[in-house]
């Protein structure tokens, strides 16, 4: 399988991201509705997502907003289709510190082998409830 570039962004730097080669996005904001507009030049695909950047929801989180195993398996889905027609995934949320490395760091685990996500945990702090659920739906439908 081919190596995509993966590339996490902040959500000013996502609305200014361009890409010579096909790409797609996995844009992540914090309200329903809320995301930027992203250039569409070589674009074949984006998948729009809202949820809050926590690890621990209370009662009073509107359900929309939270992280659960749907979400994820949105994601999944996403990546999976994308793959073979894509040389770059670019990956955003508000600050590019969380919820998209994150993401960033469950498909490299999934799609090129355990330790290829261990660079997110370098210079990021992904949100664990992401990157666990989304290994944990991924781990769960593949066996």
């Amino acid at each position: 399988m081919d190596k995509i570039a993966v590339q996490v962004c902040d959500i000013t730097h996502a609305r200014l991201f361009e890409c010579g080669v096909p790409w797609a996005a996995i844009s992540i904001v914090s309200a329903v509705g809320g995301n930027p507009i992203l250039s569409t030049e070589n674009r074949v695909g984006l998948l729009n997502m809202a949820f809050e950047d926590r690890e621990f929801f209370g009662p009073s989180t509107p359900p929309e907003l939270i992280f659960d195993s749907e979400k994820a398996k949105q994601i999944l889905e996403f990546a999976e289709d994308m793959w073979p027609q894509i040389d770059c995934l670019m990956v955003h949320c508000h600050a590019g510190m969380s919820r998209s490395p994150a993401v960033a760091a469950a498909l490299e685990h999934i799609h090129h082998g355990n330790g290829s996500d261990n660079y997110w945990f370098s210079v990021k702090t992904p949100n664990m409830l992401v990157y666990r659920t989304i290994l944990n739906e991924h781990y769960a439908t593949s066996n």
